[in-house]
């Protein structure tokens, strides 16, 4: 049975055999309790009785726990921790207010790039515009100066 468990093939025969463990020592707790509930006229917290009837006392109570709803639970626990998104994390990793507030911040920025980007054309558009200004400015210049000279 227990190598059959640890042959399932993923991660599920550990994760049973780690259940099994924490089984184990929730009942030994819960025992050790029982006993010293129900077992102590001599002042003890626990450990074992010798009387019968203390012990018997002690297993009633733990066969009272209803172990298929504990077990339900656990199963509705593993199921809702092992959904994955489309990248194979699981989601309860990632709060969904971030992953909003992450895809808005993205959005502004590329906003706000193709407005740099537009404002960085218009400037060199602008510079070419005044490069060429400049230039027949000073070809103006030079030309009004050749004329003085051959004037004067």
């Amino acid at each position: 049975m227990i190598a059959e468990i640890i042959n399932v093939g993923n991660d599920t025969g550990f994760m049973l055999m780690g259940g099994v463990v924490v089984a184990a020592l929730l009942i030994y707790k819960i025992v050790d309790f029982m006993l010293g509930k129900y077992g102590g006229g001599n002042g003890s917290k626990g450990g074992c009785s010798k009387d019968p009837d203390k012990l018997a006392k002690a297993v009633d109570a733990i066969l009272a726990v209803d172990l298929k709803k504990i077990e339900q639970q656990s199963q509705v626990m593993f199921d809702l921790h092992n959904i994955k998104d489309r990248e194979g994390v699981p989601i309860w990793y990632v709060r969904s207010s971030l992953e909003e507030a992450i895809k808005k911040l993205v959005v502004s920025i590329d906003n706000q790039t193709n407005l740099v980007s537009s404002l960085v054309h218009e400037v060199r558009e602008h510079l070419k515009r005044s490069d060429i200004n400049i230039g027949q400015d000073r070809a103006e210049r030079e030309q009004d100066r050749e004329d003085r000279t051959h004037k004067g």
